[in-house]
C-alpha cells in the first residue's frame, strides 16, 4: 500500500497539470511580487517620480500583485466541475 501512494504521488508529480500549477502558482505569487517590488524600489529611491504617492498605495499595489483575480478562480472552479462553488464565489 506504501509503495503505490508513493508511485502515485510520483506520477502526479510528474503530470503536466501539475507543472502547469506549480509554474503558474510560482509566477503569480513570487515573480510577480518581486518584479513589482523591484520595479517600485527602483523607481522610488531612483526618482523623485514616486514622492507624491503614499506608501499605502505602493503596499497595495504590491498585494494586488500577488492575489489571483476573481475571475480566475471562479473560471478555475468551474472548469473542474465545481461550479457551485464557483457561483458562491462569484457572489
Amino acid at each position: 500500500l506504501g509503495s503505490q501512494v508513493k508511485e502515485q504521488s510520483l506520477l502526479a508529480m510528474r503530470s503536466p497539470t501539475f507543472k502547469m500549477h506549480f509554474w503558474f502558482n510560482v509566477t503569480r505569487l513570487v515573480v510577480t511580487p518581486a518584479v513589482v517590488c523591484g520595479v517600485l524600489v527602483g523607481l522610488d529611491c531612483g526618482t523623485t517620480l514616486f514622492d507624491t504617492i503614499p506608501h499605502l498605495a505602493k503596499l497595495v499595489i504590491i498585494v494586488n500583485s500577488s492575489v489571483p483575480p476573481a475571475m480566475l478562480v471562479i473560471l478555475s472552479l468551474k472548469s473542474e466541475g465545481m461550479s457551485e462553488s464557483g457561483a458562491v464565489v462569484s457572489k
